[in-house]
């Protein structure tokens, strides 16, 4: 199986697009930033391409369930299929 460890800060979220911070989307009561267009393209290519599926390893994870964020990529067009997000060892 193919994986990609996902982060999503300066990945899907990048700093260039006004999109990302000014409109924000709204997932069960959650304000999340908009992915930018490009990214997600990217990010599909790949999944498509290869098969890989997604971890996510950015700080959303701390913060956000994972029904949320797989709503949240749905919405925003990701193709590839979420099946997990690296576990948190320890707070430094």
């Amino acid at each position: 199986m193919k994986i990609i460890f996902l982060d999503i800060d300066g990945v899907l979220v990048v700093g260039d697009d006004p999109k990302c911070f000014s409109e924000m989307a709204l997932i069960n009561g959650e304000h999340l930033n908009h992915f930018h267009k490009s990214c997600v393209e990217a990010l599909n290519h790949i999944t498509d391409k290869t098969g890989a599926k997604l971890v996510i390893s950015s700080v959303w994870r701390n913060s956000h369930e994972m029904d949320i964020l797989k709503q949240h990529f749905k919405q925003e067009g990701i193709t590839g299929e979420i099946i997990g997000k690296t576990p948190i060892l320890r707070e430094v």
